[in-house]
């Protein structure tokens, strides 16, 4: 069984791509034990779904605040540690 590292580990994961069974097995048999790893499987649901609610609405707010001289200087700051 995992511990409560793995576990919190393993439900950041699980967001991402299918667990194997082993692994997604382990992880509920944890979570039926320990409430403070499912409050945290819950907490994580509960960020990612707001953030992806709200990525469009941020994006407009930055583009708005931003002046198109800082997004020059940002996007050239960024495709120099890209490239």
């Amino acid at each position: 069984m995992p511990t409560c590292r793995d576990a919190a580990r393993l439900q950041s994961e699980a967001l991402d791509r299918r667990l194997s069974f082993p692994k997604r097995f382990g992880l509920q048999v944890h979570l039926l034990l320990c409430k403070w790893c499912r409050r945290y499987g819950r907490q994580l649901r509960f960020l990612r779904r707001a953030l992806r609610e709200r990525s469009a609405s941020l994006i407009e707010v930055s583009s708005e605040t931003l002046s198109a001289e800082a997004r020059q200087r940002i996007k050239r700051s960024l495709e120099l540690k890209q490239g």
